[in-house]
């Protein structure tokens, strides 16, 4: 997406994984040098796909059903190979020029998504996305769009809950309210790189550059979720320490608009 020879955006797309938190992961497993066994209580109907069975031969592990790290994984969250079905495109000029471009597409075995996507002459871009996601699957840690926006347009505002990261059920101490910070303040360095820097409510997003020129994101959705991060899901994932947190791409940035993020939880994940 470009507007006036400038480029607004390079790549959009869904996103369904964050990077799992120590809640997400720490929820009762017990390296073993035994064969893998499940304990606890089955939040959803328990299926075998190749992907799953694979797992079990691999691992190693006593793991508690309240590790959703350890069942996104099982279910392929972290890893959906995308393939569009069907793609249409219309021009059509009644009063503006636009262009409507329609897509289905799938995400892995259990998720398809009709993705609609409509561009006026000024660049203003509607999205708009139909997801159907398997009640097999275990919650999804996000539902949302993925852009990949150039770094220059660095400086984020917001009208939402802030000024400090928050999350669904971690915001009651978060005053709404129209914030801005640059790109590198909305980083939490924890110690171990997971899901950061979320913020909640928000009801629109601008990345601007020093001239003034950026992007706006209004969420139809009052409730959406956002992060903007110089760091990818899948790059965060991978870093064991903060020091092996490397952008491939530090050209662009990564800005999520969630429909819904889980929260962070923490009552049984120990």
């Amino acid at each position: 997406l470009s507007y006036s020879g400038e480029e607004l955006m390079k790549q959009l797309d869904l996103s369904f994984f964050r990077a799992p938190t120590d809640n997400d992961t720490c929820g009762g497993i017990v390296p073993q040098d035994m064969p893998f066994k499940i304990r606890g209580t089955l939040p959803f109907s328990l299926y075998f796909t190749d992907n799953l069975i694979e797992f079990l031969r691999t691992r190693a592990t006593v793991v508690s059903l309240n590790s959703y790290a350890y069942l996104w994984r099982m279910f392929g969250l972290d890893r959906l190979h995308r393939r569009k079905r069907s793609s249409e495109t219309d021009a059509g000029f009644a009063n503006e020029s636009e262009v409507n471009m329609s897509s289905i597409v799938a995400y892995g075995e259990h998720i398809a998504a009709k993705i609609d996507v409509t561009t006026h002459a000024n660049s203003a871009t509607a999205v708009n996305v139909t997801v159907d996601a398997d009640t097999r699957l275990p919650i999804l840690p996000r539902v949302g769009l993925h852009m990949k926006i150039p770094a220059k347009y660095d400086t984020v505002e917001m009208l939402a809950r802030g000024p400090h990261e928050n999350y669904s059920d971690r915001m009651s101490g978060a005053a709404m309210g129209t914030w801005r910070w640059s790109v590198g303040d909305l980083f939490v360095p924890y110690l171990r790189p997971s899901e950061n820097g979320g913020r909640e409510k928000v009801r629109f997003v601008s990345l601007t550059a020093k001239d003034g020129s950026g992007l706006l994101v209004v969420p139809t959705n009052r409730s959406a979720h956002v992060s903007v991060s110089r760091y990818s899901v899948e790059e965060t994932d991978k870093a064991e320490h903060l020091q092996d947190l490397v952008s491939a791409d530090p050209d662009y940035l990564h800005l999520h608009v969630d429909h819904r993020h889980m929260g962070l939880g923490g009552e049984n994940s120990w």
